[in-house]
């Protein structure tokens, strides 16, 4: 059990005997019943010393935690530069947007070196036309998103001559013999 491994058992489950036979899910945080290996069950109330871990923001931006790239400021500023055409506000949420890309991504960390760089002629180069060939949407299913939405991708990509991808949701029967409207990549759901 995890809870062993991180030697929380005894404090958090102090009625629980488990040598891995713990069976059932289970949340600290939840008001759950635990489930002992399918004999007894205990209430949370049961559970003694209970503690919150701190939220450090790992996942979700929180002040003073972990640097994201979508960031309170950086999303308010895009707002209001699409809500009020503002050139102003634009040109910050840029210049933060360059700042936490050199902070949180791969790309940010890297520098080009265009010293070293050859160009290569404009003749030898792929044409747009085959290289979109090559791209593909997520797989979405129908129901994640809209029916309109999921169809309007897979219009967009057999226009470009690219790819989408039906998820594990299909597409509706009509799309399938219309190829303008169909997904090329079908995926069924397994189960």
């Amino acid at each position: 059990v995890l809870t062993d491994l991180l030697k929380y058992h005894d404090m958090a489950f102090p009625k629980l005997q488990s040598d891995t036979g713990f069976k059932g899910n289970y949340s600290i945080s939840s008001r759950a019943s635990y489930v002992t290996g399918g004999q007894q069950t205990f209430d949370q109330d049961d559970v003694k010393d209970v503690f919150s871990l701190p939220n450090l923001g790992d996942f979700h931006y929180r002040d003073g935690g972990e640097l994201h790239y979508n960031e309170p400021e950086q999303m308010a500023l895009l707002q209001e530069a699409s809500r009020k055409n503002s050139r102003e506000a634009y040109a910050k949420y840029k210049e933060i947007s360059h700042r936490l890309v050199k902070g949180v991504t791969l790309r940010g960390q890297l520098m080009l070196r265009s010293d070293e760089i050859t160009p290569i002629p404009l003749d030898e180069v792929e044409p747009v036309a085959e290289i979109v060939k090559r791209f593909t949407t997520g797989a979405m299913s129908l129901g994640s998103i809209s029916n309109e939405t999921h169809e309007s991708l897979a219009i967009a990509m057999n226009k470009l001559g690219a790819k989408s991808n039906t998820g594990e949701g299909g597409e509706s029967v009509e799309r399938l013999t219309d190829r303008s409207r169909s997904s090329a990549i079908k995926q069924i759901a397994s189960g």
